[in-house]
């Protein structure tokens, strides 16, 4: 199963807007276990389409979002941070570049199992 949006996230979000981290029942923490996480941090080029953050904003997140990743002691998947200059002077479009790589891990990880 994927989900955008686990308990881990949740946290994060609320930390960050509220300075409050929910408590959770441990039954609630223990569905909540994810095995692989695959966090697209905010390289990508910044469009503000009028439903965003400012940008600086979105980088403090992205700050916070790994902060709360690491004090859950939770590795992310690094390396699906894909975008640069090298890969925009070259013409290679920064969301398919990560649509590829994050598809050729899932499928890294289903030959896996």
């Amino acid at each position: 199963m994927f989900i955008d949006t686990g308990l881990i996230t949740t946290k994060s979000y609320a930390k960050f807007f509220f300075n409050e981290v929910p408590n959770y029942e441990p039954w609630v923490e223990a569905a909540n276990k994810i095995d692989y996480y695959i966090y697209l941090d905010s390289s990508a080029p910044y469009v503000n389409d009028g439903t965003r953050l400012p940008e600086e904003k979105r980088n403090e997140l992205n700050k916070a979002h790994i902060k709360m990743f690491t004090e859950q002691n939770l590795t992310l998947y690094k390396g699906f941070h894909y975008y640069n200059d090298m890969h925009y002077t070259k013409g290679i479009d920064p969301y398919e570049f990560r649509l590829k790589e994050v598809i050729e891990y899932i499928n890294y990880l289903t030959l896996k199992l």
